[in-house]
């Protein structure tokens, strides 16, 4: 069976440390990413096989639609 990545986008969140720390123990593959930068490239990186992203609905951005907008253009299948 093939091990699912998850993406965290938590801008360094210490709350979602908890989170990261329990998908670890549940054997999913978790990328933390602090910007939307850094998430569009995980997103983008064929390293990963991203099969989830979790924004915290308090994710301080600009514009958290523009944001998941670009997810999506960045891999439409998978955000």
């Amino acid at each position: 069976m093939e091990r699912r990545t998850l993406l965290l986008v938590d801008a360094g969140h210490s709350t979602m440390e908890a989170l990261s720390l329990r998908l670890r123990q549940m054997d999913f593959h978790v990328v933390r990413a602090k910007t939307a930068d850094q998430a569009t490239e995980a997103l983008g990186d064929p390293r990963f096989m991203i099969g989830a992203v979790i924004v915290p609905p308090d994710l301080p951005v600009l514009d958290l639609e523009r944001s998941l907008h670009v997810f999506r253009r960045v891999e439409p299948d998978r955000v």
